[in-house]
């Protein structure tokens, strides 16, 4: 590689310590909003029983249909 390409290669890849940071602190604010509205979205589903009765029969009948699709898959 010729010394102007490799100067050329350097000065692109060279990491910004502030964009880097930027980055980082950024990614910080996203999981702790992330983490803040999952617990609020668990304990509002905790303290309402329908809710909670509604994604249990959910969950029950996802688990049916995709045993459903494996007998299926396994018979044929």
């Amino acid at each position: 590689m010729r010394s102007t390409q490799r100067k050329l290669v350097e000065s692109q890849f060279k990491p910004d310590l502030k964009r880097v940071l930027d980055l980082v602190l950024l990614t910080l604010i996203i999981f702790a909003l992330y983490g803040w509205f999952a617990a609020l979205f668990r304990s509002t589903l905790l303290n309402n029983p329908r809710a909670l009765l509604t994604m249990q029969r959910g969950f029950a009948a996802a688990f049916v249909l995709i045993a459903i699709q494996l007998v299926l898959s396994a018979l044929t």
